[in-house]
């Protein structure tokens, strides 16, 4: 009985071993990624709209669209460049947009990002 418990903790210690190198390269990997810049390009406004336009990142399947204390989740797969409208803006309002892009949704790993500012028009009378 005393050799199936050596035996036990000996397979115990290497696992421990090799679960800790494993994490150490996948934390060595991910300090190796960098973010992606995007080139975020306002395309046209009007009093409660902005659509906004960039080109489509490798690995990347989602975007987040950040605006005020608004977010909305994105996903193109076809389009490049890929375009959103903004929508349900105030009119002569400046909004700064940032745009991330994430391999899945909610992923929390952001792989690219950027910005773009754009005033609404104003209100017709």
């Amino acid at each position: 009985m005393k050799n199936y418990f050596k035996l036990f903790v000996s397979v115990l210690t290497i696992m421990s071993i090799f679960a800790c190198s494993i994490g150490e390269e996948v934390d060595n990997i991910k300090d190796q990624l960098t973010v992606k810049d995007i080139t975020v390009t306002v395309v046209s406004t009007t009093e409660s709209t902005v659509e906004l336009s960039w080109p489509t990142v490798e690995g990347v399947s989602w975007y987040k669209i950040v605006y005020g204390q608004e977010e909305v989740n994105y996903q193109d797969l076809e389009n490049n460049p890929i375009t959103y409208t903004v929508r349900n803006l105030d009119p002569e309002t400046s909004y700064e947009f940032k745009v991330e892009g994430t391999a899945y949704l909610d992923d929390g790993e952001i792989l690219a990002e950027g910005t773009a500012t754009a005033t609404t028009a104003a209100a017709a009378q």
